[in-house]
């Protein structure tokens, strides 16, 4: 009596075909599906198979046609092995070569407005990288903007009082906190671009513009030994508490990551809010993450303050500038996942402004006056010998660098053009 497998090999064996009939039945060889078995596990170890290419494969397997025996034969094998060439030509990923180096030359200059020619200070650029805000000379929370396309042509005064300023993803307007002399807190404010403010009528300690939200401006208060996160209309009109926590802590600036997942809070001294603690150094940096609105601490409280801060391109480190007791100044990038952090650049004078590169390779950072760039992954960039002293650099999303020059008593903004 025959077992079950013996009667199995004897219909393949009376049923074997030549190669040229090998569509219809195809014959088993042992030996040869070892060697391409082996063959494919090699392969495929180098493959990363996503969900597309695995229901691309899975699709041909079980497609009319592909043999569905039992016993994995010379055609089916063959088949498969198709399959897997295709895979490693057409899906392997493609190495990522080491950047080539980049060399920087002096570009185009532009004058400026007297209010930025004798002493301003630059504060940001719009996200669309067509408009500027910055302080006029001398004149704390004084605020002007101008237009990079004609810098004196388009300059307008927008706001007096201004604590803190944030841009609309497409560049249209500002909201910023005022101090006025007739509240006890800041107001929130609405800046059109190449306009005036309009005080809004709820209070805010510190506010910011959500990337995308039905009500879009994003502000923080502190009430009864609460931190409270509100939500409201650009019209200041229709106002919604989202979230409170049990922390007597003062929010003095927000900050959306890129992707807008995620929002930074710069915090000062517990106690009760009044004028002199919107002055105080501001000492720890919270994170929020808005699917869930819980709140964690990324730097705690020591010998130092906290300065301006900026995210990476990726959302996934932030930058912040820490001064000592002493006034050391260092940038510190934390990984906000494993809140370590990821590098340190020392200070040697006086931190004037920084910038991540568009593809967070590098920072740019000017030093006492002077450009330098820090290269968190091997980059090669290299910067002109420049004149004067190089303020508040801007890395633009076109590879160029926009900072103010200053030379002598006088300011212009200049460009370094990268050439490949």
């Amino acid at each position: 009596m025959m077992n079950s497998y013996d009667k199995d090999r004897q219909s393949q064996l009376s049923t074997h075909k030549s190669p040229a009939q090998c569509s219809e039945r195809e014959t088993y060889h042992p030996i040869l599906e070892k060697r391409l078995s082996h063959f494919f596990q090699q392969q495929t170890e180098q493959i990363h198979f996503t969900p597309e290419l695995r229901s691309q494969i899975l699709r041909k397997i079980h497609a009319p046609g592909f043999p569905q025996s039992r016993w994995l034969t010379t055609c089916s094998l063959a088949l498969a092995a198709s399959l897997i060439l295709c895979a490693l030509f057409t899906f392997r990923p493609v190495p990522i070569s080491a950047p080539s180096s980049v060399v920087y030359q002096v570009g185009p200059v532009e004058a400026v407005s007297p209010e930025l020619h004798n002493g301003g200070k630059l504060i940001s650029l719009d996200p669309t990288e067509h408009h500027l805000l910055y302080q006029a000379a001398h004149q704390p929370g004084v605020m002007y903007t101008t237009d990079l396309a004609d810098p004196i042509a388009h300059n307008t005064l927008v706001m007096h009082d201004a604590i803190t300023a944030a841009w609309a993803p497409n560049g249209s307007a500002l909201v910023a906190t005022v101090a006025t002399d007739t509240t006890a807190l800041p107001l929130l404010a609405m800046i059109p671009t190449g306009q005036y403010m309009s005080p809004l009528k709820p209070e805010a300690l510190a506010a910011t513009w959500a990337p995308s939200q039905t009500q879009p401006i994003t502000y923080m208060l502190q009430q009864a030994g609460k931190i409270q996160l509100w939500r409201t209309n650009p019209d200041g009109q229709q106002t919604q508490m989202q979230a409170f926590w049990p922390l007597s802590l003062t929010p003095r600036l927000l900050l959306w990551s890129p992707d807008g997942t995620q929002l930074a809070i710069v915090v000062s001294a517990a106690g009760s809010v009044s004028p002199t603690t919107l002055t105080q150094p501001c000492l720890e940096i919270y994170l929020l993450q808005m699917h869930n609105l819980h709140l964690q601490k990324l730097v705690q409280a020591g010998d130092f303050s906290i300065g301006a801060l900026a995210w990476s391109p990726n959302s996934q480190s932030l930058t912040y500038e820490k001064i000592s007791a002493t006034k050391q100044t260092t940038l510190q990038t934390l990984n906000i996942h494993t809140k370590h952090i990821e590098f340190e650049v020392p200070i040697k004078a006086t931190l004037q402004g920084w910038s991540w590169s568009p593809d967070g390779r590098a920072l740019i950072y000017s030093d006492g006056g002077i450009l330098r760039i820090y290269e968190a992954q091997t980059a090669h960039i290299t910067l002109p010998k420049l004149t004067g002293i190089q303020d508040t650099p801007f890395w633009l999303k076109d590879g160029r660098i926009l900072f103010l020059q200053i030379i002598g008593s006088s300011s212009q903004l200049a460009y370094l053009t990268p050439d490949h």
